[in-house]
């Protein structure tokens, strides 16, 4: 329980120094995760539930992620649901994120999609790469290999690496070989097994950044598959939204 509360006072602290809050409602944040801090998550419950119930979008979110980590059964998961849409709503972003991840985990995949592509759209680098991978699968929706590449390429320029390596895998579809293997090479300069992998089939066939790397190719086809085949004999080799 004191892994989950600590766990729990990183993530609403972070939210919390990023949002422009009034003096009160910091204040109204504190009180909680003091309660939070002494141990008394029904306090805490207390404190937040009032104020959720009249639009304070802190106290939403702090309420949701509470009943998301201390839920006792099903009823404090729909209201944790509940809590993250009704901050949401007011475009908090973590809210945006964590009721995407639920609708997700529900297979509710337009409610995910609506939801990733809200908080896609400020920038949340997660969500941009979730978003890719609907669109790229035709979760809930038609397939949009272009859309994807869209949302993939967003990400990537912030360093995802799973974004890196799937942009250069839908790029490869498309027959964009050199553009491609950049990518690859950008994850996996990042440690991204599977792209080193394929980084070294491309520069194998005389595609991407060809300076320096070819000497080492062989030595590197060689250890890439290995990693690569371990990763997929674990059951590694793909990672879903």
């Amino acid at each position: 329980m004191r892994e989950i509360l600590v766990a729990f006072r990183i993530i609403l602290l972070f939210f919390i120094i990023g949002l422009p809050l009034s003096a009160q409602a910091q204040l109204r944040a504190q009180d909680g995760l003091a309660a939070l801090d002494a141990g008394d998550t029904k306090a805490a419950r207390a404190i937040w539930t009032p104020l959720a119930e009249r639009g304070d979008v802190l106290a939403q979110y702090n309420l949701a992620v509470l009943l998301a980590t201390d839920a006792g059964d099903q009823a404090d998961l729909e209201q944790a649901q509940h809590w993250f849409e009704a901050a949401a709503q007011q475009t908090h972003l973590g809210a945006q994120l964590a009721l995407a991840d639920m609708s997700a985990e529900q297979d509710d995949w337009q409610s995910a999609k609506y939801w990733y592509e809200a908080a896609a759209k400020a920038g949340a680098v997660r969500a941009q790469f979730a978003l890719g991978k609907i669109l790229e699968r035709g979760l809930g929706t038609a397939p949009d290999p272009q859309q994807a590449i869209r949302w993939y390429q967003a990400a990537a320029d912030q360093g995802h690496r799973a974004a890196q390596f799937a942009l250069g895998a839908a790029l490869a579809e498309q027959g964009q070989d050199d553009a491609a293997a950049d990518w690859f090479e950008a994850a996996a300069d990042q440690g991204h097994v599977e792209a080193r992998h394929n980084l070294a089939l491309a520069l194998a066939r005389g595609l991407g950044p060809q300076d320096g790397m070819v000497a080492a190719l062989p030595r590197e086809a060689s250890k890439c598959q290995h990693e690569w085949c371990i990763r997929h004999r674990n059951g590694e080799g793909r990672r879903d939204v």
